[in-house]
């Protein structure tokens, strides 16, 4: 019997160990397969490549020629690829996560004839070019790409903000579903002492800690610099970075210039996060630009109490002086000054963790699935009545 479940392909640049690539990944697990069946497509290199090639099976492919730097002729063979990948799959939705999968899908699926194509912005990559004729020509990409694109999903409101500036889209366009996190793996993880000492934080040390790749975005070179100042202030402080990255070279020289080696504790990418946020007593995040990072809510779920940049839509997820505290981007002197507020003010500290939890249910995992599968089908009912009255084609 032929089956009626409607194809949907996810693409997204690098399955690397991030919030928006262990989100799409759960989503593609996750749609109803009743309704759909889903399809990823990631390039070379990923950390989560295995685990979507044992979860998905034949339904997880990787495309050699996707990759994260800008390169004009590998790109051009990108997009061919992807059409012909496209092609073979033959899906009614393309759903493109990150900036390069973003623009080269969104151009293939338009290409391929695919009836709705849709893009999640989680951050806008032209933030991250220095190069002013770069930056121009990304822009003009992304404008490129959506025109052909049918509908945006975003996951803040300051991404929508940024992409009705940018003459991206308008309202009509884009729809705000945050990006879910398991929030009763974070509210139940366990407090494990035994965890403290094993990374060589000592019995009763306040820890301020910080989730996050090492790169540009992320800015973790200012998370040392505070490290620095608080310890200064606050000796029995440690700090723990869990992530890494292309940055972790400058991370470790500058850790050892301001002689901090075994004050700030290098983790590496961990998958006991939710344990590990739980020995926080401050949870750090200090971005130049976001879309919403997935660490806030976690880690207010695991009610520890958060100071963060205004970058993206990071400030939407904290209440300001009762979870947590924002500063603006670049400010490790007001980062330092509310963290030492926090270290020295346990009561305070305290009241913003149980805080935490009640303000974070939005965020639920399996709630943000089940509002793209009714985007989904809402889209496809659209495009079935305007272009064919007899509704999508089944699979």
């Amino acid at each position: 019997m032929k089956s009626t479940a409607i194809p949907v392909l996810h693409i997204i640049t690098k399955l690397e160990l991030g919030g928006a690539q262990q989100n799409t990944l759960y989503t593609v697990e996750n749609l109803d397969q009743r309704q759909f069946i889903s399809h990823l497509i990631a390039g070379p290199g990923g950390m989560l490549n295995d685990e979507a090639s044992r979860i998905l099976g034949e339904r997880f492919a990787v495309a050699p020629r996707l990759i994260r730097k800008i390169r004009p002729m590998t790109d051009l063979r990108a997009m061919r690829e992807l059409r012909g990948m496209i092609r073979e799959r033959k899906p009614q939705i393309v759903h493109t996560h990150s900036s390069k999968a973003g623009i080269l899908g969104r151009l293939a699926a338009a290409a391929e004839k695919v009836p709705v194509v849709i893009h999640s912005i989680h951050g806008f990559g032209i933030k991250a070019v220095k190069n002013p004729i770069m930056q121009r020509a990304l822009l003009a990409a992304e404008r490129a790409a959506a025109r052909r694109t049918t509908h945006f999903i975003a996951v803040s409101r300051n991404n929508i903000d940024e992409g009705i500036g940018y003459r991206l889209f308008d309202e009509s366009k884009v729809s705000l579903i945050y990006s879910g996190i398991r929030l009763e793996r974070f509210r139940n993880a366990p407090l494990k002492p035994d965890l403290a000492k094993a990374l060589g934080i000592p019995h009763g040390s306040p820890v301020v800690g910080m989730v996050a790749c090492f790169k540009p975005q992320k800015a973790p070179l200012d998370f040392v610099e505070l490290a620095g100042r608080i310890h200064a202030e606050e000796p029995r402080a440690r700090f723990l970075m869990l992530g890494d990255g292309a940055l972790r070279p400058q991370v470790e020289e500058r850790i050892s210039e301001l002689e901090l080696e075994g004050i700030v504790i290098l983790a590496g990418w961990r998958r006991d996060v939710p344990e590990l946020i739980k020995l926080m007593d401050v949870s750090v995040l200090t971005s130049r630009w976001e879309g919403l990072p997935r660490v806030i809510p976690q880690s207010l779920s695991a009610g520890v109490p958060v100071v963060v940049t205004r970058a993206g839509g990071s400030a939407e997820a904290v209440r300001e002086g009762e979870t947590g505290f924002v500063v603006e981007r670049g400010d490790i002197e007001g980062m330092t000054e509310k963290i030492l507020l926090l270290l020295r003010n346990p009561d305070l500290a305290e009241n913003m963790g149980r805080a935490g939890p009640a303000s974070v249910k939005d965020w639920d995992i399996n709630g943000m699935v089940r509002a793209q599968e009714k985007l989904y089908l809402r889209l496809l009912e659209e495009m079935g009545e305007r272009n064919n009255p007899e509704g999508p084609r089944p699979a």
